[in-house]
């Protein structure tokens, strides 16, 4: 599993569900299944609340491309997200590249 700086959790009404992320690139995510995910169908969307340790927290809304109960992991498209995002997923992206050439 990676050791990502960014830590993503799924907002739904009331509930807040917390999720590991096992990939992540700047137009979208593989997330580890929860029951939250699991209950949204393909194709539908999900507003995501993500952080990472320089940057304030921002949401992006994301849509849901695929889920593997074989694997245990789903993939999450950012579906138009803001400035803030994108600024956010290039910095942790950009971190996580530099570290891969530094191994």
């Amino acid at each position: 599993m990676a050791d990502y700086e960014i830590s993503a959790d799924v907002l739904a009404g009331e509930i807040t569900d917390s999720m590991l992320v096992v990939d992540l690139s700047v137009g979208g995510m593989k997330l580890l299944l929860s029951p939250t995910i699991e209950a949204i169908p393909i194709g539908g969307q999900v507003l995501m609340r993500l952080r990472a340790p320089r940057d304030p927290a921002c949401e992006v809304r994301a849509e849901l491309r695929y889920r593997s109960a074989v694997l245990g992991t789903c993939g999450l498209r950012f579906v138009e997200p803001s400035d803030a995002a994108q600024r956010l997923l290039r910095r942790v992206v950009g971190d996580l590249l530099e570290r891969g050439s530094l191994a």
